[in-house]
């Protein structure tokens, strides 16, 4: 009649490699929703973005961007360069840290530096509206007259931040 069913028991073995497998897929669901959770914060609350996920490269790019406004002090600039070299060690292509270290690189003086970063930078993007405003002003302090509307052209054609240059370039056609 009604025969019982024996279930086979786990061996210790097996249940170790369960829960090695269930902790590992823990750990991952965990990365994966910070990491998603720091990308979709990051143009509202950068230092929260930060925090969640301190290993991406683009978000601490950006990071060390927002350290090195114009109202920084020395040691927010110190901070960003960290910050930025750390980015660059996570993600070798963030635009934002280069350009960080180039702006830094600059107000120190070391305009050498400061045009191999930013070289750097117009290397990995064409788009970052700071890395052309520099290339503008370092065309015009050289004279390269060329250079310059080069990089206004490629400003005003990728960023919608560049209709601020309309002045300037106004003014700019009033001197031969």
């Amino acid at each position: 009649m009604g025969r019982s069913r024996s279930v086979p028991r786990q061996t210790p073995k097996e249940w170790a490699v369960r829960s090695t497998l269930a902790i590992g897929a823990a750990w991952l669901g965990y990365v994966a929703i910070t990491q998603s959770l720091a990308m979709a914060i990051q143009s509202s609350q950068l230092d929260r973005a930060h925090m969640l996920a301190p290993h991406n490269g683009f978000i601490t790019g950006r990071w060390s961007r927002s350290l090195s406004g114009p109202d920084a002090t020395t040691a927010d600039r110190n901070q960003a360069n960290s910050a930025s070299k750390a980015a660059l060690v996570q993600d070798a292509t963030s635009v934002d840290a280069v350009a960080t270290l180039g702006i830094n690189a600059q107000i120190k003086g070391d305009t050498t530096a400061a045009q191999r970063d930013f070289a750097y930078s117009q290397l990995l993007s064409r788009r970052d509206f700071q890395t052309q405003i520099w290339a503008i002003q370092d065309a015009g302090v050289r004279g390269d007259i060329p250079a310059a509307m080069k990089h206004y052209d490629i400003a005003l054609r990728t960023s919608p931040e560049a209709s601020n240059l309309y002045p300037a370039l106004a003014y700019a056609i009033l001197d031969p």
